[in-house]
């Protein structure tokens, strides 16, 4: 039969009875050297040690190889521990002060980023806050004020730019002030 290319036929053991079925195979499968059923691999998958700085930047690399989550620890100019990395998509911060500084990564439109905030609030910066705005906020130390307990929700729309909302501790939504 002409649909039988689709199917193998598989001995399934349960104690002292074996029993034949169908398993259906498309070419996205394959029967590994154990007899098991795994995902073919493609001349665009990637083993977890072929995933290169090139191979992300070319897009090779599927979005769950660039995930990333970083503890972030604001500072006074949000430098160092302050900084959210550029392949970070969901930072825990810890602020010892509302007066402390975060600073978003470099604008790259489309990347998107989660914060979470501890129990002391911070300040949020651009990495250039003279050029790069927050909610069409702008200026030589432009930063917004972020709110304790809150979760952000930042998305850079262009190179000099970023949006941002947030969610207070009981979930409200609203917009993060305009760098200022």
């Amino acid at each position: 039969m002409a649909f039988t290319k689709y199917f193998v036929e598989m001995l399934k053991q349960e104690g002292a009875s074996t029993t034949k079925i169908l398993v259906p195979v498309s070419p996205s499968l394959i029967i590994g050297d154990d007899g098991e059923l795994a995902p073919s691999m493609t001349t665009d998958d990637l083993l977890d040690g072929q995933v290169t700085a090139a191979k992300i930047a070319s897009g090779a690399a599927t979005p769950v190889k660039t995930r990333n989550v970083q503890a972030v620890t604001a500072t006074d100019a949000g430098l160092t521990t302050g900084i959210i990395e550029d392949t970070t998509t969901h930072a825990t911060v810890t602020s010892s002060a509302g007066t402390k500084v975060v600073t978003l990564p470099t604008p790259t439109p489309g990347h998107m980023v989660v914060i979470d905030v501890g129990a002391n609030g911070f300040k949020l910066q651009s990495t250039d806050p003279a050029t790069i705005a927050i909610n069409g906020g702008s200026g030589a130390s432009a930063v917004s004020a972020i709110a304790a307990s809150s979760t952000i929700l930042a998305i850079c729309i262009s190179a000099t730019a970023w949006k941002a909302i947030f969610l207070d501790a009981d979930s409200d939504v609203a917009k993060v002030a305009a760098a200022a």
